[in-house]
């Protein structure tokens, strides 16, 4: 997504807030781009309500803990980081690791522990899909916003 040309105007952001020092330690652009993916972590969410028999009745993880239905609905975290060099930050929207099932058996609907075969349901590949446009938007907004915030701080 980083050629993408609907990105245009981002690095020209970018520049201005590095040479105000603003992206030293990474911080901006890491808000920006964990701001920019929470519309796909709410979709997510959304596409995944109702989606699984599992999702209906109580059931036990891996762990041997018993979960009421919508568990895996409550543990779509969105996690956002930087590189080591702080040049590039990363945000993914997934389940928790006990939710795992979630996308084992309905994203992609296998299991390799020989499991029945289930059809695959998706619900996290098209929450990403829906919101590409809403995800660049956000990005280049977020980014804007730091700067204007950081000149009117410099010009006052």
């Amino acid at each position: 997504m980083a050629q993408d040309q609907n990105l245009k105007g981002v690095a020209e952001l970018v520049d201005k807030l590095t040479a105000m020092g603003k992206m030293d330690d990474g911080n901006v652009l890491r808000s920006a781009t964990r701001a920019a993916m929470v519309p796909v972590q709410k979709a997510a969410v959304a596409n995944l309500l109702g989606r699984s028999r599992l999702t209906h009745r109580r059931h036990m993880l891996y762990t041997k803990e018993v979960v009421d239905p919508g568990y895996a609905e409550q543990h779509i975290r969105l996690v956002s980081g930087l590189t080591k060099d702080k040049l590039a930050a990363i945000a993914s929207v997934a389940p928790s690791k006990k939710a795992f099932y979630a996308v084992q058996f309905l994203e992609l609907g296998f299991s390799e522990h020989g499991t029945r075969h289930m059809a695959a349901s998706p619900w996290l590949r098209p929450a990403f899909y829906q919101h590409q446009n809403d995800i660049k938007q956000n990005l280049k907004d977020k980014l804007f916003a730091f700067l204007q915030k950081f000149e009117k701080q410099a010009a006052g």
